[in-house]
């Protein structure tokens, strides 16, 4: 194996190359370790020599020798020996020429040479600042030391961290990076700033003067936190903590803040602005208190709360409450309800008579006088503190205790507990403890402040009443037809059931109506406005609309008129004197005004005088010397039948007849449609209505009255009349008698109704809507379909099928005509043909038309090969077949067959000649469809040669000795013969033998006569 004589490898490697070709060489390389001489390889006994120690031999190739060289650097080379690696370990290395191994000094570590890949170190180099060398290899001083020198060869370096600094491992200075944020510190030794520990706070000094500890405000804040030590940029580090001092609290930060005002530090290691917590009650603690009663709030007028930093002033209307004693007061409170607090800041009571409803009331005024009907005691809290107690006792406005009510009056004011002022008793009244009680009923007063409950006196005129409160012994006119009052009645009793005070029954009126009561009249102007007041009560007498009915209903009086009498009129409802009385609620009689009351002296009696109309005065004297009589005469309204005491003062009751009825005192007929068969009837609708096909006029005593008459009427049940059928109806059909209808139905569909009667529409009419009245009903049944009588649609029946027409009107379908078909009609009856696709509403017949034939109503074409030349065609012959020479498709698809300039219309034909048979290769029999083709061996014949052979009705075979094509027959040309009929080819059967002769058109050769030859 030959080195090679270009190296491009590194140089190591090229002479790592070199020289294992120097150990793996065969002889005619030099001996490892030795060198050649003389320019010639030999053996190495004779012609090597060794190499001195540090050197190894290189083989140069282009002369073939090898010399010694100095070893690389890594490796070393012992004399005559190859070229060995320094060490796997650093505590050893071979510079160049290395004959062996040197161990690495101390203080120095081991590096690679450029030669040493595959070697060992090839060098030492002495231990950089910051790191120590132990056995050859580089170590960084540890965290918290450093090494300020070379050649360093211990883990201690050259010493530890200065306090107030951190030394990361590798440091070269004591005082590598300053240890200057308030929140850490580094004592000697320090790997890396600490962090200050909550509840303590960090100190330090300055670099220059170890010795001297420095303490100053943080600069940064405005909370007055305090530091021992170096903020950044004033050249002082931290050194250490210390536990934050009473009165301060220190947050983890590192720095010192004084406790803040209000609050207290009582212990150290505080870590919160709360610190120990508030100053306590009654006290107050300036910044960096450490106690919570550093100092008393003084004054009463003071007071100081929880947590405060100096004294507050009590406010206007306020005192100050709680803590020890008068120098100490922890709160203030508002003053009270009930009290007041003034500039002395000392609470008071309210004084008697007035009250105090809020807090902080500031003067002797409080919040205003106790209110009318309450009294206010000393310190009271509302103005409504003590009600002033029963009606006996009054309390007006800013009363300290209640005042007793005068005899001969009544406490007025509140209600019965709070009465603030006093009256004497009015007429009608009287006065006890206090209390104003009306006369009892029964009694009146005629005189102010009396004192007794019997008042003035009794009532006792017969006629009249008097109420609680009366001032006069005729105070009430009984009233109206519902109440009586005999004599002795202190109130008016009430009509017994079934018994009445007035008939207005037998009341004469031009109008037949029942008159209207006291206070009420009859507006008769829409009765004046439909017609004559005469016209009107004829209809009313007769039963018919416009009657009772449709009345006007009584109406009360117009304000401030009164009417005391029975009637319709208007004028019956007589003014008021509208400077001394009113009109009353039932309009009944008028009410002498209070103010005209109060104008006369105590004895004098104002009453309502309904003759005239006007308020009267009597004195005492007058009224009791007065009769029951004279009485009756002053004061009552005109006497009326069937009684003798007048419409307001009734005092007799009567009891009711059978057909009437009797309610609130008053008799009238049992209304129309009803009936009474009994006495003292009280019901409105008497014994019940009236029966149904029965009508009853007004006082009927039998629900069978009056039966109602024929069918044009009937009588439902309740009935004060018959009743005309209305227009579209009729009249109940369950009558036997035809007199006693009840009710009336609305015509249905499919009749129609006149008189009361009811008729089914005749057949071919119908009506599908209630209450149709025309004979014609709605009208004809639609085309199409057909009705039956009582039909109730226009389209009752469809008309059936295609051998039947419905025209319109058609009471029945019917049967179309042989030669006629039958169809829908209108502007719709194409789309009633489409959605009709079985005929079956059909309404007109038609006749066939030409080229058709028509049977049981449906329309045929006439087959092909025949033609339809007339109108009204039944059979399926129509008029016969097509004519020979000529052919009819009619509705046919085109055939294949056929030839290609066939015709095809679609349509039935109405001549036999219509179209052409064609050309002389095709021919159309009578009958025919379309053409037929000739067949082979044929000829075409018929209809002559004037039309050009277009018209050819029949084929024949062509005949021996002859032959057909394209359907026309030729001769068999001379020298052939044809033997047999229906040939097609020019040759025929043969050519003629020999011995024959053939002329043309020969069917059987001819044999040659004598002396002839073929």
């Amino acid at each position: 194996m030959k080195p090679p004589t270009a190296c491009l490898m590194s140089k190591l490697k090229c002479l790592l190359f070199t020289g294992l070709l120097l150990q793996t060489s065969s002889t005619d390389v030099t001996t490892i370790g030795s060198y050649s001489i003389g320019g010639s390889v030999s053996t190495a006994s004779d012609s090597t020599q060794q190499c001195l120690a540090g050197n190894w031999t290189s083989f140069e190739p282009t002369t073939k020798t090898s010399v010694c060289r100095l070893c690389p650097a890594g490796w070393y080379c012992a004399a005559g020996s190859a070229m060995r690696p320094c060490s796997s370990t650093a505590k050893v290395y071979c510079p160049e020429g290395s004959e062996r191994p040197l161990p690495v000094a101390l203080g120095y570590y081991a590096i690679d040479s450029y030669y040493a890949v595959g070697g060992g170190f090839g060098n030492q180099k002495i231990c950089p600042r910051g790191s120590y060398c132990i056995d050859g290899t580089k170590h960084l001083c540890p965290a918290g030391r450093f090494g300020s020198s070379l050649q360093q060869w211990q883990s201690s370096c050259t010493g530890i961290c200065s306090a107030g600094f951190y030394c990361p491992a590798g440091s070269i200075s004591s005082r590598q990076l300053p240890c200057e944020m308030a929140a850490v510190f580094c004592p000697p030794g320090s790997a890396a700033p600490l962090a200050v520990s909550p509840g303590f706070y960090s100190i330090g000094f300055n670099p220059n003067n170890e010795s001297n500890l420095k303490s100053f405000e943080d600069s940064s804040t405005s909370s007055g936190a305090v530091g021992m030590g170096w903020v950044s940029g004033t050249g002082v580090g931290r050194v250490a903590q210390m536990e934050c001092d009473l009165g301060h609290y220190c947050p983890s930060d590192g720095l010192r803040r004084v406790c803040p005002a209000g609050r207290f530090g009582g212990s150290t290691g505080l870590t919160s602005s709360q610190c120990s917590g508030p100053c306590a009650l009654g006290h107050f603690c300036p910044p960096g208190s450490t106690s919570p009663r550093e100092q008393p709030c003084g004054h009463s007028s003071l007071f100081c709360p929880p947590g405060s930093a100096l004294p507050q002033r009590v406010h206007f209307g306020y005192y100050s409450v709680l803590g020890e004693d008068d120098v100490s007061r922890g709160a203030e409170r508002p003053c009270e309800p009930g009290s007041y607090c003034g500039e002395d800041a000392v609470k008071r009571p309210c004084p008697p008579g007035r009250w105090g409803g809020t807090f902080a009331l500031n003067d002797s005024s409080c919040s205003g006088p106790c209110a009318e009907g309450y009294y206010c005691p000393l310190g009271s809290l509302s103005r409504f503190e003590v009600m002033c107690g029963d009606p006996g006792r009054l309390c007006p406005e800013g009363s300290a205790r209640p005042i007793y009510v005068p005899l001969g009056y009544y406490s007025t004011g509140g209600n019965s507990s709070t009465r603030y002022a006093a009256e004497v008793a009015p007429a009608g009244s009287y006065a006890i403890d206090g209390m104003l009680f009306a006369c009892p009923a029964g009694f009146y007063g005629m005189d102010s402040g009396l004192a007794s409950a019997s008042c003035s006196g009794p009532c006792t005129i017969p006629g009249y009443y008097c109420p609680e409160g009366s001032t006069s012994p005729v105070m009430r006119l009984c009233g109206g037809d519902s109440v009586w009052c005999p004599a002795g009645t202190v109130a008016p009793l009430q009509v017994s059931s079934g018994f009445y005070t007035a008939d207005y029954s037998s009341y004469s009126s031009s109008l037949g109506l029942q008159p209207c009561p006291p206070g009420q009249w009859r507006n008769l102007t829409a009765i004046s406005a439909s017609g004559s007041l005469q016209e009107w009560s004829a209809r009313n007498s007769s039963g018919e609309v416009g009657g009772l009915r449709d009345a006007p209903e009584c109406q009360l009086c117009p304000d401030g008129t009164y009417k005391a009498v029975v009637g319709d009129g208007q004028e019956l409802c007589r003014p008021c004197n509208v400077r001394f009385a009113v009109s009353t609620i039932d309009r009944l009689v008028c009410e002498c005004k209070s103010s005209l009351l109060k104008q006369h002296v105590s004895g004098m009696v104002v009453y309502f005088n309904v003759s005239s109309g006007q308020c009267s005065v009597l004195a005492t004297q007058q009224v009791e010397a007065m009769s029951d009589r004279l009485w009756s005469l002053l004061l009552s309204a005109t006497d009326m039948p069937p009684n003798s005491d007048s419409a307001l003062t009734r005092w007799r009751q009567f009891p009711c007849e059978p057909g009437f009825v009797c309610e609130h005192g008053v008799r009238r007929r049992c209304p129309a449609g009803f009936f009474g068969s009994l006495a003292q009837e009280t019901r409105p609708f008497c014994s019940g209505p009236c029966a149904a096909g029965f009508y009853c006029p007004a006082g009927s005593t039998s629900q069978f009255q009056l039966a109602c008459g024929n069918p044009n009427v009937f009588c439902p049940e309740g009935s004060p009349q018959p009743q005309e059928v209305s227009a579209g109806f009729y009249s109940n059909e369950d009558d036997g008698t035809g007199k006693l209808r009840s009710s009336q139905k609305i015509c249905p569909p499919g009749y129609y109704c006149s008189g009361g009667l009811r008729y089914p529409c005749p057949a071919g009419t119908f009506t599908d809507l209630n209450g149709t009245v025309s004979p014609n009903c709605l009208g004809p049944c639609q085309r199409g379909h057909y009705c039956e009588s009582a039909s109730t649609s226009s389209r009752q029946f469809p008309c059936g099928n295609s051998s039947v027409y419905c025209p319109e009107g058609s009471a029945l379908p019917q049967l179309a005509h042989q030669g006629f078909y039958t169809a829908a009609t209108g502007v719709d009856a194409g789309a009633v043909a489409f959605w009709d696709p079985f005929n079956s509403t059909n309404s007109v017949e038609l006749p066939c038309e030409p080229g058709y034939y028509c049977t049981g109503g449906v329309k045929y074409p006439c087959p092909p090969g025949t033609f339809g030349w007339r109108y009204g065609m039944y059979t399926a012959t129509c008029s016969g077949l097509c004519a020979a020479g000529y052919y009819c498709p009619s509705y046919l698809a085109p055939q294949p067959a056929a030839p290609s300039y066939t015709i095809w219309p679609g349509r039935p034909q109405v001549s036999a000649t219509t179209f052409e048979c064609g050309s002389v290769g095709h021919f159309c029999p009578k009958g025919s469809s379309y053409p037929l083709a000739v067949s082979g061996g044929f000829y075409s014949t018929g209809g002559g040669n004037s039309n050009g052979n277009i018209t050819r009705s029949k084929q024949i075979i062509c005949p021996a000795g002859s032959f057909c094509q394209g359907a026309v027959p030729y001769l068999c040309p001379s020298g052939t013969y044809g033997s047999s009929p229906g040939l097609t080819m020019k040759q025929c059967t043969d050519t003629c033998p020999a011995g024959f002769y053939c002329p043309a058109g020969t069917a059987v050769p001819r044999p040659c006569g004598p002396g002839e030859y073929s």
